[in-house]
């Protein structure tokens, strides 16, 4: 559960990284890029990315992003890991996707409808003490039932 929490937190924490200010000297960076995250257990996280690739893969998408386009999402990691523990306990969920959606005038938040046709991402988690095996906790039998996680702050 640490490890799956330690990777969202470190994807959200890359995908930050334009928001600190460039003054950053030379030495920093290296020092920067030369840091290791290891998990919980001591080893190394899988599907760490260098700055420079998540540098590159962020640069791509905004050559195709329309202009004012959502650029990212930002989440609290305190509110990622209450979520993740919650759903482990709730699900036994070993699982946890990033779905890609849009905002219409039922699913903006807090009413702001500056967001309606926005991109934005959520969280759902699989669904392990469901028989049939993994099933998305987004496919159980009730919708009104608040499983996925979405309140993230736009950009921009």
């Amino acid at each position: 559960m640490f490890f799956l929490a330690a990777t969202v937190a470190f994807l959200f924490i890359a995908c930050q990284k334009e928001q600190t200010p460039a003054a950053a000297t030379a030495d920093e960076e290296t020092a920067a890029s030369e840091s290791t995250i290891v998990g919980v257990n001591g080893g190394a996280i899988p599907g760490l990315i260098t700055t420079s690739s998540a540098d590159a893969l962020r640069a791509n998408y905004l050559k195709q992003a329309a202009k004012g386009e959502t650029e990212y999402i930002q989440f609290e990691i305190k509110d990622l890991i209450a979520y993740l523990k919650a759903m482990k306990g709730k699900y036994d969920s070993d699982e946890v996707y990033v779905n890609f959606g849009v905002y219409d005038a039922k699913t903006v938040p807090n009413g702001n409808k500056s967001y309606i046709g926005r991109k934005t991402v959520f969280f759902s988690v699989n669904n392990k003490k469901k028989s049939g095996g993994n099933i998305v906790v987004n496919d159980d039998n009730d919708p009104n039932d608040p499983n996925e996680l979405n309140h993230g702050q736009i950009w921009p």
